[in-house]
């Protein structure tokens, strides 16, 4: 039923969404634009540098998303922010959709493994999320994304070399609020949302609680016993609480848990000649519909997380004290047939334990008319505890020679521990040498060390007391400064200049088969010059920013994942092996040209490439020049082209038109630019309609993602010369959304 769906012209459940939703009697009558929403672009007020001021005003790339884009652009996730931002590519991990592979200007990482740390970082209401691993948040009663490209060493800290997305929830107002929807769609989907909001004490203390469930059907169609498979369940849950005894002095405490019980990304099977499955019997798949698999094994995500956040800020004359606590925990069990087989030669099933807690105090000061700044401390520790294992057909490892796949399978358990502490302390001011010449300076130094252990893969099977067991500790310390000026030309024209650094953090490797394999690593480095421009033109009705970028890499931390005479015959190598250069220019353009509507334009250019890469990528034991091969993630184009129009429908509401067409070329997902997993240029066309009552107590959207139901891999990974897998993107999806509040 959901490929008859699927197969539906989109034109038609576009068409029959609009009649859906416009009444006879409405569409009898006089339909007029709305001018009085789209009179002036609004103002979006950040805290990119950590104190609250217009974007215009900030000399950062930023793009940042208001309650009102969000739901614009059907935001439901992080991943789909990559598609309305030049530049950046947002993608879940391969294997791991609830985790992240996150790249901005063409700087990424992308093993999810707690032991590594990412290149882009996500802090959520004031709180940096340690790692990649069950981090793709879903977009849930939130008020404002911010996406800042390029490093921001300076105010968060380390793991932020590509750029950050900052994320904030919604705060109680103190007011009594109800809402709920219901999402309905294709595929099985059934998603539910809530929130209710008062004040306890007027003008005192004010609490919000929220609420999301989702499901969805997998749309991939398990060859081997007939069974819809990749299933989507989740549950998530957020308490705020505001309390506010006087003018000067506020407290926030937000809480959020989730659970997560989905089936695991289905793998297609795609080893090329000369893999050890595809010598079994267990060649790349030539299906040409990518959502058909044909998978064995228990494959499932159960993942647990619970979050608190305690915010103080107290007002003093000219300045303002800041403590943000924060803690998580995060438990995740997951099983996955990563090889994409009928019969399981490489399942792997792992359990992980990832605890953080972090302090964060800090003071912003308008020092003077001239003088303003921000300076702070941090403390941040992390601990995790992963245990995995790697069942491996004898076969596919070769240690029962004609022996047929699928009768003796050896599992090879490792257990990784890890402790860290990190200190930081920082300050970025800035001083105005006139009326519309303003200098930054700023910097940052952080200090860390990491503990680490591991028992490598098949140590369950020597007796406990021969069983292979390492620990090594490690420190880090690095200083990451910036340097800025801008110039206001005009009152709605500012250029800026700026040369800042950032750094991902050095440790070890929690995927090593070989004791002399885990580390530690140095950090690696970036540092970065940009060039722009904001303005607003026409009365507030034309914004054009646009950016031009140099960034030099250096110390880079690769991963590969090489041919092992150790374990499972694959292991997962991380060396300071590499440099590289990644410049580009980006222009993000908003324009209302008549009332009720609004046009959008975002382009990205970006020239990515290694100015040095020389390591052993092949598991031969003799290094090699790899320069030629390029980075992941680093399209050399992202486009995206939207408009919104919204019309007055006598005095029922308004009906509103959005579409959205995004366009990205051709970009590698793995490290030896594999043809498996390479992902194609693509254009994907998303468009929705929305009627909203007069009162706003009621609104109805019917959706479409990827009308074009354009297919392609997205992803891909090659375990060594074991065997290999990949994943396609998302189909064309459907839906319609119902809201009603009180």
């Amino acid at each position: 039923m959901a490929d008859r769906l699927m197969a539906a012209p989109h034109g038609l459940v576009l068409a029959a969404l609009s009649m859906a939703v416009t009444p006879s009697a409405v569409l009898a009558q006089e339909a007029t634009p709305v001018a009085s929403s789209y009179e002036q672009l609004d103002e979006i007020v950040v805290s990119a540098r950590k104190r609250s001021e217009a974007s215009q005003d900030v000399p950062i790339a930023i793009t940042a998303f208001n309650e009102n884009a969000l739901e614009r652009l059907q935001i439901t996730d992080l991943s789909r922010l990559g598609r309305t931002t030049p530049n950046v590519i947002l993608d879940p991990a391969p294997g791991y959709r609830s985790s992240t592979a996150f790249s901005i200007r063409g700087l990424s990482f992308q093993d999810p493994d707690p032991t590594f740390e990412p290149a882009v970082g996500i802090v959520l209401d004031g709180v940096f999320l340690a790692t990649a691993n069950a981090n793709l948040l879903d977009v849930y009663d939130v008020d404002q994304i911010e996406v800042l490209r390029g490093p921001q060493g300076t105010l968060f800290g380390k793991n932020t070399i590509g750029g950050l997305i900052n994320v904030r929830s919604k705060r109680p107002t103190g007011e009594f609020h109800a809402s709920a929807q219901i999402d309905v769609g294709n595929f099985g989907r059934l998603n539910g949302r809530a929130s209710i909001e008062g004040a306890l004490i007027e003008r005192i203390l004010a609490v919000k609680l929220s609420g999301l469930t989702k499901h969805m059907d997998g749309y991939f169609h398990n060859l081997l016993d007939g069974r819809t498979v990749g299933d989507e369940d989740s549950s998530l849950a957020r308490l705020t609480v505001a309390f506010t005894p006087s003018e000067t002095f506020d407290i926030t405490f937000v809480g959020d848990v989730t659970r997560n019980k989905d089936d695991s990304s289905p793998q297609r099977a795609a080893s090329p000649p000369g893999y050890a499955a595809a010598a079994i019997g267990f060649p790349a798949s030539t299906d040409p519909d990518l959502f058909n698999v044909n998978i064995n094994g228990d494959n499932f995500v159960d993942l647990k997380t619970l979050g608190l956040m305690l915010e103080s800020n107290w007002t003093l004359s000219s300045h303002v004290v800041t403590s943000i606590t924060g803690y998580r925990n995060t438990d995740d069990t997951t099983s996955t047939n990563l090889a994409g087989t009928p019969v399981t030669i490489f399942q792997y099933p792992r359990t992980r334990q990832l605890q953080q807690f972090s302090e964060e105090l800090r003071v912003a000061s308008t020092w003077s008319e001239t003088v303003d700044y921000v300076a702070g401390l941090l403390y941040f520790k992390k601990w995790h505890s992963q245990d995995q294992s790697q069942v491996a057909d004898c076969a596919l490892i070769g240690v029962c020679p004609g022996l047929p796949p699928g009768i003796v399978s050896i599992p090879l358990n490792a257990q990784a521990r890890q402790d860290g502490h990190a200190y930081a302390v920082f300050a970025q001011g800035n001083y105005r040498l006139t009326p519309r010449t303003r200098l930054t300076l700023g910097g940052r130094y952080s200090w860390e060390d990491k503990t680490f252990s591991l028992r490598p893969p098949g140590y369950n099977l020597a007796p406990p007391a021969l069983a292979p067991f390492v620990q090594d500790k490690a420190t880090f310390s690095n200083f990451t400064p910036r340097v800025g000026a801008d110039f206001k030309v005009t009152d709605d024209m500012m250029l800026y200049a700026s040369f800042a650094t950032g750094f991902k953090a050095g440790g070890f490797n929690g995927r090593a088969n070989k004791v002399i394999n885990i580390g530690p690593y140095d950090p690696e480095e970036v540092d970065a010059y940009e060039l722009g421009l904001k303005s607003e033109w026409l009365d507030h009705r034309l914004r054009t920013n646009m950016a031009a970028f140099y960034n030099k890499y250096s110390d880079m931390q690769v991963d590969v994942i090489i041919p092992s005479t150790a374990g499972s015959g694959q292991e997962t190598l991380v060396r300071n092996a590499g440099t590289a250069s990644t410049s580009g220019v980006e222009l993000e353009l908003t324009a209302l040209p008549a009332p009720g509507l609004s046009l959008n334009v975002n382009i990205g250019y970006l020239d990515a490439k290694y100015t040095s890469f020389f390591a052993d990528v092949h598991g031969t034991g003799v290094p090699s020049d790899n320069t030629n091969l390029k980075l992941r993630r680093a399209p050399k184009w992202t486009t995206t082209g939207g408009a919104s129009y919204e019309m007055q429908l006598s005095n029922f509401g308004t009906l509103t038109y959005t579409a959205d067409l995004n366009y990205t070329s051709e970009y590698e997902t793995d490290v030896l630019n594999d043809d498996f997993a390479r992902r194609p240029g693509a254009t994907l066309l998303d468009a929705n309609i929305a009627f909203a009552s007069a009162s706003d107590r009621f609104a109805l959207s019917l959706y479409g993602r990827n009308l074009t139901n354009r297919q392609f891999i997205n992803n891909g990974i090659a375990a060594g010369k074991l065997f290999a897998f990949n994943e396609p993107n998302r189909p064309r999806t459907w839906g319609v959304l119902l809201t009603v509040q009180f």
